[in-house]
């Protein structure tokens, strides 16, 4: 699978468009949590992802992460932070600003993807978000503590890489190869 690389010209507009949604939507500005879950349901929302963002996610308690202020900082996002909450200028304006850059670079279906995952998590509260975040990768109940602190593509990749093992591995009916053990049984 082909992962691209995306600059900060990507990452500056989808941010946007979910702050500028979010608060379009909702009246209050997005908590770094809900930012990140919102992020994480646009780019791996279908599986895989396609595109990366120049900071990665981390796998916490919580669910995945991706440091919003160090993105913002690094790429010069005019997305800002107050409190615990992110704004952005005219909201309204900024999301379709964000969406029609994207469309003009081609990913149309990532600003389209983006404003539906805002419209359809948005109004879940920051432990419902982890709650479906984490059940979206596979980590429910003991096995989350297995995941911690991990780095979300090496444990996408290292399931990818155990389903293959798996699916190679050829199953064995000891019954029905070695009938004779088995024939009092």
């Amino acid at each position: 699978m082909l992962v691209i690389q995306v600059g900060c010209e990507v990452s500056r507009h989808l941010l946007r468009i979910i702050v500028g949604r979010y608060l379009e939507l909702y009246r209050r500005g997005p908590s770094a949590e809900v930012v990140s879950k919102l992020l994480f349901f646009t780019l791996y929302g279908e599986g895989e992802p396609v595109l990366r963002l120049p900071e990665r996610f981390t796998i916490y308690l919580k669910g995945p992460f991706i440091p919003v202020d160090r993105l913002a900082e690094r790429c010069g996002i005019d997305v800002v932070r107050v409190g615990d909450s992110y704004y952005v200028k005219k909201p309204g304006e900024a999301a379709a600003e964000g969406a029609a850059a994207l469309r003009r670079m081609g990913l149309g279906e990532l600003a389209e993807t983006a404003m539906k995952v805002v419209e359809a998590y948005g109004r879940k509260s920051e432990e419902e978000l982890a709650e479906l975040a984490l059940k979206k990768l596979g980590l429910e109940g003991d096995v989350k503590a297995l995941a911690f602190n991990v780095d979300l593509d090496a444990y996408l990749d290292f399931r990818r890489r155990l389903k293959e093992i798996l699916k190679k591995t050829k199953y064995t009916d000891e019954v029905e190869e070695f009938p004779d053990l088995f024939s009092n049984v």
